[in-house]
């Protein structure tokens, strides 16, 4: 006990590893594999790691607060030296970047610990009785020591690595067993549904497209029939505020009248029309959907608002089922390298696997190259998301958006009859969205047209009564 007491351990460093925790607790599952509660060397930072994982793993929101709550209801809050304790904890923190590299620290020292208790033994059992004839030899000694070191040596970090016996005996075990149904979130926009087949849990969408092609008119009109789904929304606006985000739900939620989101953003709708308006925002506060427009965020801060808000919703009873990520362009990368395609890589991957850890999909809006603008043909392709890391290989599914009426309306020729030509090309495209998927997970790509008002924020499929509808 003397010499594990003066064995290698860093105090130092568990309080970083703590801090950092309670101050970023999204970062937990990204050391799960390496540390665990026993490895601290001190009681008490092993107590506090084990409610912090306790919280983590039933998917309650770690923080200072919340866990000096909980050891108050465990009636251990003394045991670790009160909420000063937790505070000091918190002033210690390592930040997010370095959570990983404490955690290996830590785990390390244990390790080592436990060597040094292992060669200890190893040498008290070679001198306890060496004379001829002794019941334990040399080989027996020996063996003993080797799966005490084989034990240590597989107590690492978690490779990835395992036996195709070991995967084959838990697929035969599933065998003839009721595997729960993974839930399909449709889009609610039949072209899409048809032809992507849907979203589920860790799936990552791509929406792409220059300003003006409709990003946040497609995201709002998924977001709302995701929600009559009954299944809860995060929409991380890193683009808009809350209230412009908001003004277009209103828009494109009035039945039956046209009121433009920008007129309910200026304050200038009709009174005539401010019933209908009131009613639409009745019908929206029904949904179950969360608009956080922080700007300037870091991947870890949005991973961070991800699972947050799915505490509260389900709080209130709704699973999380789609976050909507608009956009990549306006986000931090966790530490700056330099290197704006890794950064950008690092992100999607991440947030992609929080989608995945969460049980949710994720709409990523991205911009495209500036290249688009300078072809004959403006329709975008995936080569023109290559510049933004690794989104192509990412994602499950890439939809490119294109109008053809945003492009023709900047155009005036001056000849009449350029003009007329003109006139006729303007009016066949107008409210007409081409929604071109590049990659699908299974399925065929290509193009479908869709009707798409941008003026209410209002998308849905392109029929002969609906085309140049007003509402």
């Amino acid at each position: 006990a003397d010499l594990y007491a003066q064995s290698p351990h860093n105090l130092d460093a568990e309080q970083a590893l703590l801090g950092g925790l309670i101050l970023e607790s999204h970062m937990f599952d990204t050391i799960t594999d390496t540390v665990l509660a026993e490895h601290f060397y001190d009681p008490v930072h092993s107590r506090i790691f084990s409610f912090i994982t306790e919280m983590s793993l039933a998917n309650q929101l770690v923080d200072a607060i919340t866990l000096h709550s909980r050891f108050v209801s465990e009636n251990a809050l003394e045991e670790i030296g009160g909420a000063k304790y937790i505070a000091m904890l918190v002033d210690a923190a390592c930040d997010s970047s370095s959570i990983k590299d404490y955690a290996l620290i830590v785990a390390d020292l244990y390790r080592r610990r436990r060597l040094i208790v292992a060669a200890r033994e190893l040498a008290e059992a070679a001198g306890r009785d060496f004379s001829v004839g002794a019941n334990t030899g040399v080989e027996q000694i020996i063996s003993q020591h080797e799966a005490n070191l084989s034990s240590l040596a597989i107590s690492g970090p978690k490779t990835g690595a395992s036996f195709v016996s070991t995967l084959a005996v838990a697929r035969l075990n599933d065998v003839g067993k009721e595997r729960p149904q993974s839930r399909t979130i449709k889009f609610g926009i039949p072209e899409l549904d048809k032809r992507l087949g849907g979203l589920t849990a860790g799936d990552l969408w791509v929406v792409g497209g220059r300003p003006g092609m409709g990003k946040s008119a497609l995201s709002l009109t998924v977001a709302e029939n995701v929600a009559q789904q009954g299944l809860g929304v995060l929409i991380l606006s890193l683009d808009m505020t809350a209230a412009a985000v908001t003004d277009r739900f209103l828009s494109m939620s009035v039945e039956n009248a046209v009121i433009p989101y920008r007129e309910i953003g200026r304050n200038e709708v009709p009174k005539e029309s401010q019933k209908r308006l009131l009613e639409a925002g009745l019908k929206l506060a029904e949904y179950p959907i969360i608009i956080d427009d922080k700007r300037g965020r870091t991947v870890d801060e949005i991973i961070s608002a991800i699972r947050r808000a799915k505490v509260l919703l389900e709080r209130r009873g709704v699973t999380l089922g789609l976050v909507i990520w608009d956009h990549l362009q306006k986000t931090r990368p966790g530490r700056s390298t330099g290197n704006h395609y890794a950064e950008a890589t690092e992100t999607v991957r991440r947030i992609k696997d929080v989608g995945l850890q969460v049980g949710a999909a994720i709409m990523l809006c991205s911009q495209l190259s500036r290249n688009v603008e300078n072809r004959d043909d403006k329709r975008p392709n995936a080569a023109d998301l290559r510049d933004t890391g690794a989104i192509e290989e990412e994602a499950d599914m890439i939809t490119l958006l294109y109008r053809d009426h945003y492009y023709l309306s900047q155009e005036s020729p001056k000849d009449d009859d350029k003009k007329e030509g003109h006139v006729h090309r303007l009016a066949a495209c107008k409210n007409r969205l081409e929604l071109i998927s590049v990659k699908v997970r299974q399925g065929e790509r290509g193009t479908d047209t869709v009707f798409c008002d941008i003026g209410v924020n209002r998308i849905k499929t392109l029929t002969i009564p609906n085309f140049g509808e007003d509402f």
